[in-house]
């Protein structure tokens, strides 16, 4: 019985010795940079809690622990009078999250507020209250997925902010394409466009960067297909090609109906020789093609024109072919039949006839052209990728 309780009583004892060699070990490793660099502070040697800190957040991965250590190197810092390297602190935890409060950080290192003067935590919360964190955002349109070698990409990039932009840097990799805006106000909008003549064939990735005021960026990236040049395309009879142009570009576009613009002519039935007019007019900006498909199988580009070279339309605004303020008069000259106006409409500008006003002053496409033909059906293909949304309105001629 008493051997019994001995050996009970050593195994207690043996218990309780490795609880108190182990104790202390725990309290060892789990000892972080945070808690060398609060002992320091504890002992007034704020150099060397400043230097502990820095020397290792940096390289945190823990979040929380990031947390802390730029919250006692903004407390170190305000508390020895270098005020601006504690708002730059502050900062930097604010932009680890914007939602982090000082409560957040009692929470995760108990005796942190009791450590704070109530002089800092006023502070902080200035400090946040001022402090833009929020990044810009943007969006690029106008790059197709596949070009050929040799052709113009053209692009549009817009940015906004909650405050003040600062800069848009666009470029491509493995090119020598790289572009840089200085921008201000809380919207831009920049156009530019590049050749990819001599360029070799193959993927290439773009980006463009946002960056406001403030220091935030926000990063944007996308990538195109460059092909080698293709082989002319087989010549079709002029008759078959120019009908299926036609065909082409009644159906681009035609899955979306344009309900925000308005198109329509001075008179719905109109005699030979009468004086035409068309009207047409958006409830948002956006860019208009506006063709007129004649009763005689003519295609004819009625905006924009020799006069009117920006397809451009501003919201709310009434716009006239011809416009009233030049001297030119447009008449019906058949034969007669239904002319059939077709508008593609887009928010970024279309090149599908690909118009030279030289000559004549509303482009007519030569059914005879096979040249031109092949490339406006590449023109078509290319814009079936783009948002289009089409309206078609008809007329009579008597």
């Amino acid at each position: 019985m008493e051997m019994i309780i001995f050996t009970r009583v050593k195994k207690i004892y043996i218990l309780i010795f490795l609880i108190l060699l182990l104790c202390p070990l725990k309290n060892v490793y789990a000892e972080t940079y945070i808690d060398e660099a609060i002992k320091r502070f504890y002992d007034a040697d704020f150099d060397m809690a400043i230097s502990v800190i820095e020397k290792s957040v940096q390289q945190e991965e823990n979040i929380e622990t990031k947390y802390v250590a730029y919250a006692y190197l903004a407390l170190v810092y305000y508390i020895t009078g270098s005020v601006d390297r504690a708002d730059d602190a502050i900062i930097k935890l604010i932009k680890t999250d914007p939602d982090v409060e000082l409560e957040h950080i009692e929470m995760l290192k108990p005796g942190f507020l009791e450590d704070a003067t109530e002089e800092f935590k006023k502070h902080f919360k200035l400090i946040k209250s001022s402090t833009d964190v929020a990044v810009p955002t943007g969006e690029i349109t106008g790059i197709f997925p596949v070009y050929e070698q040799g052709e113009t990409v053209g692009y549009t990039i817009s940015a906004n902010d909650n405050k003040l932009l600062k800069k848009i840097i666009f470029e491509v990799k493995d090119s020598s394409v790289k572009e840089t805006w200085d921008i201000s106000g809380q919207s831009a909008t920049q156009k530019s466009y590049f050749i990819t003549k001599d360029w070799e064939p193959g993927d290439y990735k773009y980006s463009f960067l946002i960056q406001d005021m403030a220091g935030n960026k926000n990063e944007y990236s996308g990538s195109f297909q460059l092909k080698g040049t293709q082989p002319d395309i087989p010549i079709q009879p002029a008759d078959a090609a120019f009908d299926s142009i036609v065909a082409q570009l009644k159906s681009l576009g035609k899955r979306n109906t344009a309900d925000f613009i308005q198109v329509w002519t001075n008179k719905k039935k109109l005699r030979i020789g009468e004086h035409v007019y068309y009207y047409f007019q958006s409830k948002k900006d956006c860019y208009l093609i506006l063709l007129n498909l004649t009763a005689g199988k003519e295609l004819i580009q009625v905006f924009p024109n020799k006069y009117n070279p920006d397809s451009f339309l501003k919201a709310g605004k009434k716009y006239s072919v011809p416009d009233p303020e030049i001297t030119l008069v447009l008449k019906v000259t058949g034969p007669g039949g239904t002319d059939n106006l077709i508008a593609l409409v887009s928010e970024t500008p279309l090149n599908l006839l690909d118009a030279d006003f030289k000559n004549q002053a509303f482009f007519e496409l030569d059914r005879n052209n096979q040249e031109l033909l092949n490339k406006v059906s590449k023109n078509i293909q290319k814009a079936e990728n783009m948002d289009i949304v089409q309206k078609q309105v008809q007329y009579l001629i008597q």
